[in-house]
């Protein structure tokens, strides 16, 4: 399945769900899955394509460092976590850019205990209030590689 039959089964499973930050209610599921697709390939972890009416709870991936949440955004100028969400029991937020042609990359990580001390604000104008860092400010995939594989014994360098 690819990431955009995955985006839309996962929007089709809750229409009245959570808000959303485009007119296209695919558009939010469609470029998560993609960002969760890339995920998967760099790291080895599967993607669960399990499609939940109630939505995932935040929990893209549990691996040894923690459950993992990836963000993924078209400008990534900030990590972006729902105020909504970030009860979530997520313990890392990985933001990817996604380039607009099927194409996804890792932007940084951060801790969700830091996002949570974030500032929240109307971030997109659409109502929807989100913890906020900027991306430049977020944490290098190299430090999130080092923590990964040091826990899991293994050295690999991506």
């Amino acid at each position: 399945m690819n990431y955009v039959e995955l985006g839309q089964q996962r929007q089709k499973a809750h229409p009245q769900g959570t808000p959303r930050f485009f007119h296209d209610p695919n558009t939010e599921d469609i470029r998560g899955s993609l960002g969760e697709l890339l995920f998967s390939s760099v790291y080895g972890f599967p993607v669960d394509t399990a499609v939940r009416p109630n939505g995932d709870g935040g929990i893209d991936f549990t691996t040894p460092i923690g459950i993992i949440d990836v963000k993924t955004a078209l400008k990534p100028y900030n990590m972006l976590v729902k105020v909504d969400e970030a009860r979530n029991p997520v313990d890392i937020y990985v933001l990817a850019c996604d380039h607009g042609d099927g194409v996804a990359s890792f932007v940084g990580w951060e801790y969700a205990d830091v996002m949570r001390r974030c500032p929240a604000k109307d971030v997109g104008g659409k109502g929807i209030i989100s913890h906020y860092k900027s991306a430049k400010d977020i944490r290098p995939m190299k430090e999130f590689n080092t923590l990964l594989y040091a826990e899991m014994g293994q050295l690999k360098l991506l």
